[in-house]
């Protein structure tokens, strides 16, 4: 069964697999922090506490009391009913599978404040919820602050690491307040889709084992995605490591791992004061294959960020390797300017500030927790003072290499950050681009492009004065191409209403343009027989403002219209052009 649902004008439909209860949101949602377009976004809001309420037998009780389970075997699913609201809208009850979810220091059972994770489609294999198929719910036992994996997981998505997404939700179980969790996205095909990921296999690696990546240690990876026996890519990849460095290491190991990603992912792990993740402890990380054969490296368990600083000189066996290897570590190098650097845009301390005012009364109220209230704004406050000094100390440790741009222009266009693309209209045939770095030791080229109809990449490349560092950006321009569409609709003789077969012709139309600009509308009609000139006129835009009207409800924007009076072929029928760029 399908549910969609306009949760609020911001957010796209919701769809779930389930039919709604009639219920609407009573107040707007702030979706600040709101990423992604897909339906599973309105879940990972971190401006929202949603109520998520657990039905549980008592047979599934008596499964999650620890005594066959444990964080090293988190057991099976067991039966369970769940409903609750989303963004204050009530969804109704669907049946789930729940267990247990934590690990050495966070695993607690059903008579503590345990971590849970739900299967959605425990029953109906085809169902979802706004999307998803498993949801995350961590205790953030070890996390008096709450905010701790919402501010790093942030961090990393924003320089790139395709990783989990975060919101908030209470959880009630059998009537019971359990407390708040953190909905957590879940590593999985779905979450990677969103990155235009198609992962051909999804290793975890962490506890029990703590393993490194050197050969003869595949065994101790989980699989969570691809052949459980078949782990030659695994195996390869412990290969290279095992070779150690040498003159063709940085070569061997680029034809399997996407080390600008891998870098980036160490590099947020140390800024973030990670220790309990790959680089400091072997624990918490995905290992995913991605279509083109490549490895690149997610975070897990960040719950324990933000607490003190790391060496970011020393670690794990990739590492360590990439330390001393001269590409890898100008790699490196620019993964920590980079990340320094969208830390301070980000404005991190200020999002947890706006976070912890929405998740404070809650966690105030949570009759699960295990520290006290006081805990609570004392460690909010300092892992803010922390991500503050940390800026400083990296921004400080780069700035003799830090050649990272912050933005690129042109005159008469807004400033655009790297990844962004500028839209330029069809008459713009040339255009001169200039970069601003984040570094004062830094300058951007300015260019002089020539450009072509449709998306136009130019090579933009910043020096830092002091180590010549040199770094070069992808700078995306598009020129939107020349297009028409043409359409013919029927009046009934001397009205100006819209029948219903001319709406739909104009709706159609419309949504034939997807992305349509400057789009600039033509109408024709012949002037009736035995009505003079200026009756004609007078119809013509009565007809024109429910045509329009049409498009605008279709979603295409019309910035001028024309009106002409002219010879058309049919009985009341007028002809619409709409001259358009894409």
């Amino acid at each position: 069964m399908t549910f969609g649902r306009k949760l609020i004008a911001a957010l796209v439909a919701l769809t779930l697999s389930f039919t709604a209860v009639s219920s609407q949101a009573s107040t707007p949602v702030n979706t600040k922090f709101v990423e992604g377009t897909d339906a599973a976004a309105a879940l990972y809001n971190p401006l929202v506490v949603n109520r998520i309420n657990l039905e549980m037998p008592a047979s599934t009780i008596r499964g999650l009391d620890g005594t066959t389970n444990n964080w090293a075997n988190e057991g099976p699913y067991l039966p369970a009913t769940m409903s609750g609201v989303v963004n204050g809208v009530a969804f109704p009850a669907m049946a789930v599978g729940v267990r247990l979810k934590g690990a050495w220091g966070s695993w607690r059972n059903i008579y503590g404040k345990p971590g849970f994770k739900i299967k959605v489609d425990f029953v109906d294999k085809n169902a979802t919820f706004f999307g998803v198929k498993k949801l995350t719910l961590n205790n953030m036992v070890q996390d008096p602050s709450s905010v701790h994996e919402t501010m790093a997981y942030r961090l990393f998505r924003a320089v790139g690491v395709s990783t989990a997404r975060t919101g908030y939700t209470n959880v009630f179980v059998n009537g019971q307040n359990f407390g708040l969790r953190l909905n957590l996205e879940t590593v999985d095909t779905t979450l990677l889709k969103r990155w235009n990921i198609q992962p051909l296999h999804i290793y975890k690696g962490g506890v029990p084992h703590f393993p490194d990546l050197w050969p003869g240690s595949e065994h101790l990876y989980a699989v969570d995605q691809g052949s459980v026996t078949d782990k030659s890519d695994l195996t390869a990849l412990m290969a290279v490591v095992g070779r150690g460095n040498g003159p063709n290491w940085f070569t061997d190991m680029s034809a399997v791992a996407d080390l600008e990603q891998m870098t980036l992912n160490w590099a947020a792990e140390k800024f973030t004061g990670h220790w309990d993740g790959y680089v400091n402890n072997h624990n918490n990380f995905y290992l995913v294959r991605r279509q083109d054969g490549k490895f690149i490296m997610l975070p897990w368990g960040m719950d324990q960020t933000w607490n003190g600083g790391l060496d970011y000189w020393s670690g794990s066996a990739m590492l360590s390797q990439c330390i001393n290897d001269a590409k890898c570590l100008r790699l490196y190098q620019n993964a920590i300017a980079k990340v320094a650097n969208t830390a301070q845009d980000l404005d991190l301390p200020g999002m947890s500030r706006e976070v912890a005012t929405v998740i404070n009364p809650h966690l105030l109220a949570d009759p699960k927790k295990e520290f006290g209230n006081d805990q609570i704004p004392g460690n909010q406050v300092y892992s803010r003072n922390f991500i503050i000094s940390q800026i400083s100390q990296a921004l400080n440790m780069v700035r003799d290499i830090d050649a990272e741009l912050k933005t690129f222009s042109a005159d008469g266009y807004r400033s655009m950050k790297p990844g962004e693309t500028l839209v330029v209209p069809n008459n713009v045939a040339s255009i001169q681009l200039n970069g601003t770095p984040y570094s004062s030791n830094a300058f951007a080229e300015s260019l002089a492009v020539n450009l072509a109809v449709g998306v136009n990449e130019v090579a933009m490349t910043v020096t830092n004065r002091r180590s010549n560092n040199k770094k070069t950006f992808t700078i995306k321009v598009h020129r939107l191409a020349l297009a028409s569409k043409t359409s013919s609709i029927r009046f009934v003789t001397g009205k100006s209403s819209l029948t219903t077969t001319a709406a739909k012709i104009i709706s159609t139309a419309a949504k034939s343009m997807p992305n349509a600009q400057y789009a600039i509308l033509t109408i024709r009609m012949q002037q009736p027989d035995r009505m003079n000139r200026a009756a004609a006129i007078t119809l013509l835009k009565a007809r024109q403002v429910r045509i329009e009207s049409a498009y605008r409800a279709a979603g295409l924007k019309i910035v001028k219209t024309k009106l002409e009076l002219g010879p058309v072929t049919g009985k009341d029928t007028l002809t619409l052009r709409v001259n358009y760029q894409r």
